[in-house]
C-alpha cells in the first residue's frame, strides 16, 4: 500500500511546501551559505527523504518527483494568473534565525522547557507534520508529552540552518535515552518550517512545519 503523501492529502499545502523547499534547495546549491561539500551532500540526502515522504506521487521516484516539482514551481512563477507576493525582508530572516538560536536554548529543560519553547515558537493554530501525520498544535504537544514519559531528549548543536524569506530548513542532533531500556542513541533530525511575522512583542512564529529523523521515537513499547 502506498504511503499517505502530502500532495495527495492537500494540494494547496503541497504548493507552499514545494515553494519553500525550492527556495531552500536553491539556497544550498546557489551558495546562500558557505558550506563544505559534505554538508551539502548531507543536506541533499535528507531532503531526498523529505521529498520521498511528503511530495512523491504513487509510483514516482524521488528524482522524477524533483523534476516534476521544479517544473511545477517554474510554471507557477511564470503564470500570469498568479499574483506575485512581496518578498519578506531580510529583517524577517534575521528574526527567524534569532528565534531559532535563542529558543532552542530552552529546549533542554524536560517537557516543561519544551512546552515553554513550543508556546513561544508556534502560532496557536499551527500544525506540525511528524512521522507522516499532520497534527494541530495541541495534538503535537500531547504526543511530545507521551514521548517525554519514556525518553530524555537533549538537544545538540545545529548542523546547519538555511533561511530564505519566510522559510527555514534546519538540521540538528538530539541525544536520546530510553528510560525503559537505558539505550542511548544520537538522532539526526531535519525540519522544514514556514513562519509568519507578527508585531512585537510576539515576533515571528511557525505556521506549519515538517520534520523527519533517522530514528523515529514511539511512546508504545
Amino acid at each position: 500500500m502506498a504511503k499517505s503523501k502530502l500532495v495527495q492529502a492537500n494540494e494547496k499545502i503541497a504548493e507552499g511546501v514545494v515553494g519553500g523547499y525550492k527556495k531552500i534547495e536553491n539556497g544550498v546549491v546557489g551558495g546562500f551559505m558557505k558550506m563544505e561539500e559534505g554538508v551539502v551532500n548531507g543536506f541533499n540526502k535528507i531532503t531526498d527523504k523529505f521529498v520521498d515522504e511528503f511530495l512523491t506521487k504513487d509510483g514516482e521516484s524521488v528524482e522524477d518527483a524533483k523534476k516534476r516539482l521544479a517544473q511545477e514551481q517554474e510554471s507557477r512563477e511564470h503564470s500570469p494568473k498568479v499574483k506575485k507576493q512581496s518578498t519578506p525582508s531580510r529583517n524577517m530572516e534575521d528574526a527567524i534565525r534569532d528565534r531559532l538560536e535563542n529558543g532552542f536554548k530552552t529546549w533542554n529543560g524536560g517537557y516543561g522547557g519544551w512546552l515553554q519553547w513550543c508556546d513561544t515558537l508556534y502560532e496557536p493554530d499551527a500544525h506540525y507534520n511528524v512521522y507522516g501525520h499532520r497534527m494541530p498544535l495541541q495534538q503535537y504537544k500531547d504526543m511530545m508529552g507521551q514521548l517525554f514519559q519514556h525518553y530524555t531528549m537533549e538537544l545538540g548543536a545545529f548542523d546547519n540552518m538555511i533561511i530564505r524569506d519566510d522559510w527555514a530548513a534546519i538540521r540538528y542532533t538530539v541525544k536520546v535515552k530510553n528510560l525503559d531500556s537505558g539505550e542511548e542513541i544520537l538522532q539526526n533530525t531535519m525540519e522544514f518550517v514556514h513562519f509568519k511575522d507578527n508585531p512585537d512583542p510576539i515576533g515571528v512564529r511557525v505556521v506549519e512545519g515538517w520534520a523527519l529523523s533517522d530514528s523515529p521515537l514511539s511512546a508504545h513499547h
